[in-house]
């Protein structure tokens, strides 16, 4: 009775698979890196322009507001509101973000009172205990890509949009540290487009030179299986 012959380890198709599965993993993690990179390159040329544009503000400006900032504190709302220095500083503002990416400007007490922001429903609330705001009062800036499917800008309400939120220490106390804390939201919707369709980009490239690696290795591991096996007698 003949004894069945064992199955053929499949050394070619495991090989395929082993392969493909590694050109995939490396693929996703080389774009996940790149990605990541890019993100964190992002935040980091945002958060330093949108700093810059708040201190070039507040050099012009703040001189003429620090008072109604640094003294708000107890004020309502509605106090807050029919300040002519609102008003003044509500045009001063929009002058000069105009034609900008910024949609949107705030100003905190370092206690987390909103004195002053371009959505007049937003003035007068507490935002004491924010994170951002407890972290310029040391003196950093510290950004944060967001993502909102309506926003209340300058020109009116957008929709879907990318937002740079930015908090900038501003002033000098007598006692060292800031007086205020601003907030200013820029738009990079297309940035992170770009960002996106670079990434796209380099996954394609990638995967083309991995297949290019793996092909020759493919062709020569088969061509081995279908060659006929020498016999000696």
């Amino acid at each position: 009775m003949p004894i069945p012959s064992a199955p053929r380890f499949r050394l070619l198709r495991h090989f395929s698979a082993a392969s493909l599965i590694g050109l995939a993993v490396v693929m996703v993690g080389l774009t996940l890196a790149y990605r990541e990179l890019t993100r964190q390159h992002l935040i980091e040329h945002e958060s330093r322009a949108n700093a810059s544009l708040t201190r070039a503000f507040a050099n012009t400006t703040w001189g003429r507001y620090r008072e109604f900032v640094v003294t708000a504190p107890g004020r309502g709302r509605e106090s807050l509101l029919a300040d002519p220095r609102m008003s003044a500083l509500q045009t001063e503002v929009r002058q000069q973000m105009q034609g900008l990416q910024v949609v949107k400007v705030k100003v905190y007490t370092l206690g987390g009172l909103t004195v002053f922001s371009t959505d007049v429903g937003q003035i007068g609330e507490d935002k004491q205990g924010t994170s951002g705001i407890l972290a310029a009062q040391s003196g950093q800036v510290v950004s944060q890509i967001i993502y909102r499917e309506k926003f209340n800008a300058f020109e009116g309400e957008i929709f879907k949009r990318d937002l740079m939120a930015s908090y900038v220490p501003v002033g000098h106390a007598p006692g060292g540290g800031p007086e205020a804390v601003f907030e200013i939201y820029s738009d990079v919707t297309e940035l992170l487009e770009h960002e996106r369709l670079a990434q796209w980009q380099i996954a394609g490239l990638v995967l083309g030179l991995l297949l290019l690696y793996w092909e020759p290795l493919r062709l020569k591991w088969a061509s081995r299986r279908a060659a006929p096996e020498v016999t000696h007698g």
